[in-house]
């Protein structure tokens, strides 16, 4: 399953980020994102950003096949694997495979989960695009550039995470 298209919106009605990716097979994945779990993932996916293999967007071509340069449209035809409801995301893991790529894998309470294999062209991309959102869902969370650090509206770090 490739990924085919991705966007991280922000869903003002419901306070959350919404994380839409469609696959090469045609199918939708759909998952709520919140404030708190924003704050408690990025620390780990700048980690991995910052560790990704430095390279030239302009001639990458790591991204083939891929439409990042056009609005999100949902596939012709459109499966749902996990419904159409999206999946309010409690939990993450991440690893990365023998081709330093990562694997994250989204998993809500009630089991359902899917995972992305994220190469370095595509980690930046992702990163991006949940930067991009969060700034629009004015949550006083500042993701920082790839120091691992997440920063309130007052500057400081959190020091409990739950």
């Amino acid at each position: 399953m490739g990924i085919q298209q991705l966007q991280i919106a922000y869903d003002a009605l419901a306070d959350r980020l919404l994380l839409r990716l469609s696959t090469s097979a045609g199918e939708e994945y759909l998952a709520h994102l919140t404030r708190r779990f924003v704050s408690q993932i990025w620390p780990g996916l700048a980690a991995s950003l910052a560790a990704a293999a430095p390279s030239d967007p302009a001639t990458s071509t790591e991204t083939r096949g891929g439409r990042f340069d056009r609005p999100y449209e949902a596939p012709a035809d459109v499966e749902h694997p996990l419904g159409t409801t999206p999946l309010l995301v409690a939990e993450a893991r991440m690893e990365r495979d023998d081709q330093g790529r990562l694997q994250l894998q989204l998993k809500e309470r009630r089991q359902r989960a899917f995972s992305l294999t994220l190469n370095p062209s595509l980690l930046r991309v992702f990163c991006a695009m949940l930067r991009a959102a969060v700034d629009a869902a004015d949550w006083g969370l500042s993701l920082g550039d790839g120091d691992g650090t997440v920063a309130s509206e007052s500057g400081q770090r959190p020091t409990t995470l739950h």
